[in-house]
């Protein structure tokens, strides 16, 4: 298999595992467990980044790295909007106040807003691998 295969195959497990993440998201939200759900929504846009990052020939290692790269690579060369960088950047926020700050109360509407942003991220991202890629 040849890179761009790779990167191809890659890309594509990144978003079926945004996928798998958005669905378990939902799924938390509906029994109540908000901290969990949030923390999912993240995962789903950090997937979905991950895939679009992969086609691009990036190959981010960490969370910060790939925040950082889909800022340079996909934010700022217009590539996506602006609003999904910062749905990277808040969901990222809510993810860690999930898991590591026991005193934050994350509500029903955060998570409903969480998975909002995750969904919108998904879908423009899997809408412009479709069409820059024609995947």
């Amino acid at each position: 298999m040849g890179e761009k295969e790779n990167r191809l195959k890659i890309a594509l497990e990144h978003i079926k595992r945004a996928e798998r993440t958005l669905e378990a998201a939902n799924n938390l939200l509906k029994t109540g467990l908000y901290e969990d759900s949030v923390t999912r929504a993240y995962y789903t846009a950090f997937h979905a980044a991950a895939g679009l990052l992969y086609l691009l020939g990036e190959e981010p290692k960490a969370y910060k790295g790939l925040h950082s790269i889909f800022g340079l690579k996909a934010v700022r060369t217009g590539m996506v909007e602006e609003k999904l960088g910062r749905y990277l950047n808040k969901l990222s926020s809510y993810r860690e106040s999930a898991d590591y700050d026991g005193l934050t109360f994350i509500s029903g509407e955060d998570a409903e807003e969480s998975i909002k942003m995750a969904e919108e991220s998904l879908q423009k991202i899997k809408d412009l691998i479709k069409n820059k890629f024609s995947i």
